[in-house]
């Protein structure tokens, strides 16, 4: 019996050095004692049960495997939870910019200036808004115009140009839109322009530019704001942007000079200018 445990532990020690020296580099001490350990245990079993000393050094081999495979996985995962946490914390920082934004934003009293009332200096957008605003109704929950005006009166300036808001006029080119039926493309989001849409958004219809070059027609929903924006600043404000004027004209339209103008508070109680 000593002679055979004698070979035993010949055996397991060969098997340790031989796991040590073809070890990866993700083998640890660790591990390797737990190879050592392990095989004085196969010793002790093999002299109380007489199982074969090869196949205890196979089962050592096997468990060490294992033990390999699962410290990669471990550190894969840890990896994969701490990609997850960066994430996360990305998220939460870009949700804290959302919120101070919204918060921003309400005390301006919209968002970034929409409902921020403004002059309108376009000449043709101002005679539009005045000929079309007792026409054009809000949307309804089921995306039918309601029976509630979209403007219910108008308010001009002291220079008596009118004042809107940007979000009211989009809402008015929207339902002009809607209400006349120019979704005539296969693109619902494309709008077919008629004369006088081309008259106060030259720029998205077709037209040719400072280089004598021919912009095509590029009116969508998502597009009317940039042109309705252009019908709020100056001449001067145009000439710096691209050296044209095109549509503000220097002088308030008839519409608003023509006709009597008085004064009604407004919510903040300060007085604003309406037509009669």
């Amino acid at each position: 019996m000593p002679k055979k445990m004698s070979s035993v532990k010949t055996d397991t020690t060969s098997a340790s050095e031989e796991v040590i020296q073809n070890g990866s580099s993700e083998q640890t001490p660790d591990v390797v004692q737990d190879v050592v350990a392990a095989s004085s245990v196969l010793t002790i079993l093999e002299e109380d049960d007489g199982v074969e000393p090869t196949t205890n050094v196979e089962r050592v081999f096997q468990l060490v495997k294992f033990v390999k495979q699962l410290n990669v996985l471990v550190a894969r995962m840890n990896k994969q939870a701490k990609d997850l946490q960066r994430r996360v914390i990305a998220k939460e920082k870009r949700l804290e910019r959302l919120e101070d934004r919204k918060a921003s934003n309400k005390k301006k009293g919209g968002s970034g200036g929409l409902k921020k009332l403004q002059p309108v200096y376009g000449t043709e957008f101002q005679s539009f808004i005045e000929n079309h605003h007792k026409s054009l109704y809000t949307k309804g929950s089921d995306g039918k115009p309601t029976e509630d005006l979209i403007l219910t009166e108008l308010q001009y300036n002291d220079e008596h140009y009118l004042m809107i808001n940007r979000e009211d006029a989009l809402k008015l080119v929207n339902a002009y839109v809607k209400q006349n039926e120019l979704q005539q493309y296969e693109d619902k989001k494309r709008i077919q322009m008629n004369d006088e849409l081309k008259a106060i958004f030259p720029t998205l219809a077709e037209h040719t530019n400072a280089n004598g070059e021919v912009v095509a027609e590029n009116c969508y929903f998502h597009t009317l704001m940039k042109g309705i924006s252009r019908n709020f600043k100056t001449a001067e404000e145009l000439s710096s942007i691209d050296g044209t004027t095109t549509p503000v004209n220097a002088t308030p339209s008839k519409a608003a000079t023509s006709k009597p103008v008085t004064s009604t508070p407004t919510k903040g109680g300060k007085k604003g200018k309406t037509k009669a």
